[in-house]
């Protein structure tokens, strides 16, 4: 678990909790990732939207690596 700045045009909101949980699951490995902390408001929701996106993109570029050794990743990624 780790604790994750949330960011939005700039501004600092506060931060936000990570928690990654691997758990067996046949012959490989289940990963639970949860993505708590978030607050009410405009900007709040701007922020939930990115973060959702942003680990969609991460988090399938990681089952990619690890399944098939391709990086799907643009080289313009700043991450």
């Amino acid at each position: 678990s780790l604790s994750w700045p949330g960011i939005v045009r700039g501004k600092l909101l506060g931060n936000t909790r990570v928690t990654f949980r691997l758990k067996p699951k046949n012959d490989g490995t289940f990963l639970e990732m949860t993505h708590t902390g978030f607050k009410a408001g405009n900007l709040w929701i701007e922020l939930y939207g990115e973060v959702c996106s942003g680990w969609a993109y991460f988090l399938m570029n990681l089952k990619s690596v690890i399944q098939h050794g391709r990086d799907l990743r643009s080289p313009e990624d700043k991450i």
